[in-house]
């Protein structure tokens, strides 16, 4: 009886600790679990779709930007990731002409970071609105404001232009003196902003539609985005577009830069009609 006792003990204690096992490992592997990055794909709409933030896909993965590479492999974090410790926060005033992307430049982060931390749903604030910021210490600041107006995004969002998008034409054609309506016009005609972005039949990529050897040549990296230029991030493509139409002779030739841009008649006709149409 003794013995009988002893083996069912021992039976017991190897079931236990089997099924400890397969707890772990189980436990394990959902802590471990990976997602590919596929073209298009960007930390916010991962984020969303695995029920976490971006600020936690950061955390576990180790990024100091949001930029991803086609391929790259994320661990996405466990339930428990906000267990980690919060990173200090800066807490800024919007105040009168104020936009995320002048914002995002000043502290060096991104637009899509402001957003994801302050759950935005787009670009838009408001004089008054209090953002969160996390910086590597908390701090105040204070960033310039820009020349825009609020009647001139009512505007634009009734032509259907992200608002997201708009300070980034503003800012990079301020500095290459190409109109923001240009940027904008050939952002949409060349992916309906970022919606439709694939590699053409002739190879070109990107939200505004590169040959990869052009965009080699005049390749920019948008203020606030560490590392090289990024021929699918939509901010660097943007500065790109603007050097690129600045160093072909926008400026005395616009009907040529833009030919140069896409060499056809037609498609320079479209971008001068959406233009003139977003800035009436």
């Amino acid at each position: 009886m003794r013995q009988s006792k002893g083996i069912l003990a021992l039976i017991c204690a190897v079931w236990m600790s089997l099924i400890s096992s397969l707890f772990v490992i189980t436990t394990t592997a959902k802590a471990q679990t990976t997602v590919t990055v596929h073209r298009g794909d960007t930390l916010w709409a991962i984020a969303v779709q695995h029920h976490t933030s971006v600020a936690q896909l950061e955390h576990t993965n180790h990024l100091t930007t949001d930029i991803l590479q086609i391929h790259q492999r994320l661990v996405m974090p466990p339930h428990d990731a906000t267990r980690f410790s919060p990173i200090p926060k800066t807490r800024y005033v919007v105040k009168r002409g104020n936009s995320l992307w002048a914002i995002s430049v000043q502290y060096g982060v991104t637009v899509y970071q402001l957003e994801s931390w302050n759950h935005l749903h787009s670009s838009v604030i408001y004089p008054g609105e209090t953002l969160w910021i996390r910086t590597s210490r908390a701090t105040w600041h204070d960033v310039r404001p820009a020349k825009s107006t609020p009647q001139r995004q009512v505007n634009t969002i009734n032509r259907g232009i992200p608002l997201r998008f708009i300070s980034v034409y503003q800012q990079a054609g301020k500095r290459y003196g190409i109109p923001w309506t240009v940027l904008a016009a050939i952002h949409h005609i060349e992916t309906n902003f970022g919606t439709t972005s694939e590699i053409s039949v002739d190879g070109a990529e990107g939200p505004m539609q590169f040959m990869p050897s052009t965009f080699a040549e005049y390749a920019v990296t948008a203020p606030g985005h560490p590392g090289p230029p990024n021929i699918n991030n939509v901010y660097d493509a943007i500065w790109t577009c603007a050097h690129m139409l600045a160093a072909d002779g926008y400026r005395t030739n616009p009907t040529g830069a833009l030919y140069l841009y896409n060499h056809s008649m037609f498609y320079v006709s479209d971008v001068r009609r959406l233009a003139n149409e977003y800035a009436a």
